[in-house]
């Protein structure tokens, strides 16, 4: 079945624009899919800024031209198997990108967790700023002999007195 059969002339002209607009726009996002799809599979993540934009705008155009047509079964079967192109290539586009979110979620789980053992392993405890001769005093200058020390006075006056 073909869109532009049975149509006067005028009309003709039209819907094959519109045709040759809908595979030039489904070309199009095949093309960065694949530069996209390419990328992500090597790792190469530079351009996933513009790779997103170039398919926003090519999408939006897409759903712009997808409402001028009446009955998308009365698209020539050419145009029908670019867009069903499309919407394989964009899933593969969708799976690739969960993959690479998931990856980067379990990395910042990773740093997260490093940090959180990093930081109870007693380096920033009070314990760890005592002067050497403090002992298990009561932390004051005189006992410890560290009266004037710049590192006992900023963690007092971070911790107050201990």
């Amino acid at each position: 079945m073909n869109m532009v059969a049975g149509m006067p002339r005028g009309e003709q002209t039209t819907a094959q624009g519109l045709e040759a607009a809908l595979e030039g726009i489904a070309e199009r996002l095949l093309d960065l899919l694949a530069q996209e799809c390419r990328d992500l599979k090597t790792n190469r993540l530079e351009a996933l800024d513009d790779y997103a934009r170039q398919k926003d705008l090519l999408l939006v155009d897409l759903a712009r031209l997808s409402r001028l047509v009446g009955d998308p079964a009365g698209l020539p079967a050419q145009v029908r198997a670019r867009l069903a192109e499309v919407k394989a290539e964009l899933e593969e586009n969708r799976r690739l990108l969960a993959r690479h979110l998931e990856a980067s979620r379990e990395f910042a789980a990773f740093i997260e967790d490093a940090i959180r053992r990093r930081s109870t392993d007693g380096t920033y405890s009070r314990k760890a700023v005592r002067p050497a001769g403090a002992g298990a005093g009561n932390g004051d200058d005189a006992a410890g002999g560290a009266a004037g020390d710049p590192r006992l006075a900023r963690a007092r006056k971070a911790y107050g007195r201990w």
